[in-house]
């Protein structure tokens, strides 16, 4: 039963990849190409306006056929999953560089204040999710909630633009400079950790608050089992759905929030790629950060395995 699981699992997830990847590519294939006008118009107005019409369709054509447009719609479509299975991405038409050294070298410098900042938001959010849950009723844990509402209601490019000011501030300037850690780690990461601790520490205190009542607490309280033990208990068995929110987060976050914090902070990263990629109509670079896609997949496929191995039950089928 286990094994059938798993396979349907592995099934889907590869299901949901040929989708996703199909849908990237139509609508960037199916999408008005300003790129080669943009071109064609560059090279009328170099000429002073003297290139005719058949002159203007060359260069069109040439455009066309030098990146590999012209061919049919279908051949492209098979070559271009042909190239995403075998990691040959072809060559940034603006940059010049391998698209698969381009996305491994910017998604390296995403995960630098992506990662602490996850770390961060799951320690402190499920942290105080446990907290409010145990101290419900008094001022410290309504304390905390409020806190965890301001993260999550205060927009992400306020807070950005909050922590480049500050850090411009003489006093503070002069005590912790305002060197790369500062400005493409330190604050990056934070900004990420405040606005995940919101949904963290919630949907922590939602789950914990269903256990907290059951049966096996009152026992253990009725041992004398100390409170840490008794919270470490009641957080085994909400696990599950807080581990799969957390994966949930770390791809909305990757494919949503790091546009922001990258343009923030000016940090070439994974987000900055494919927009430049999508203004300059990179078409290799664009779909070479289409793996985002397969990220998202497999990050909710180890998560229903990791929920499946800490609650057999939320395996469909599984034993009951």
């Amino acid at each position: 039963m286990r094994r059938r699981w798993l396979l349907a699992r592995l099934a889907g997830a590869a299901v949901t990849v040929l989708v996703g990847l199909s849908a990237t590519f139509l609508v960037v294939a199916l999408a008005p190409n300003t790129a080669v006008e943009g071109a064609v118009a560059g090279a009328s107005f170099a000429s002073g306006g003297e290139l005719n019409e058949s002159e203007l369709a060359a260069l069109r054509r040439s455009y066309l056929e030098a990146r590999g447009l012209d061919r049919p719609l279908h051949e492209r479509y098979l070559g271009y999953m042909y190239d995403m299975v075998t990691l040959r991405w072809g060559v940034s038409f603006t940059l010049g560089a391998p698209v698969t050294a381009l996305v491994a070298d910017r998604l390296e410098r995403t995960l630098r204040y992506a990662l602490p900042g996850f770390l961060l938001a799951v320690v402190f959010g499920v942290a105080g999710g446990l907290f409010t849950t145990a101290r419900d009723g008094t001022r410290l844990a309504a304390l905390v909630r409020v806190g965890g509402y301001l993260s999550f209601g205060v927009p992400n490019f306020w807070l950005a633009a909050l922590c480049l000011w500050a850090v411009t501030l003489p006093g503070v300037s002069a005590r912790i400079g305002q060197g790369w850690w500062l400005t493409k780690f330190l604050a990056p990461a934070l900004l990420l950790a405040t606005t995940l601790f919101a949904s963290q520490l919630a949907y922590t205190r939602s789950e914990t608050r269903e256990v907290v009542g059951a049966d096996f607490v009152r026992y253990l309280h009725a041992k004398g089992l100390p409170g840490r033990q008794v919270a470490l208990r009641v957080l085994k068995n909400a696990a599950a759905p807080v581990a799969a929110l957390f994966v949930t987060d770390l791809l909305a976050v990757l494919v949503l929030a790091v546009y922001v914090i990258e343009f923030a902070f000016d940090i070439p990263g994974i987000g900055r790629l494919s927009y430049d990629a999508a203004i300059e109509r990179d078409m290799p670079l664009l779909l070479g950060t289409a793996v985002v896609v397969v990220v998202g997949v497999v990050g909710n496929l180890l998560s229903d395995v990791v929920a499946a191995a800490v609650d057999p039950r939320t395996r469909d089928g599984g034993d009951e």
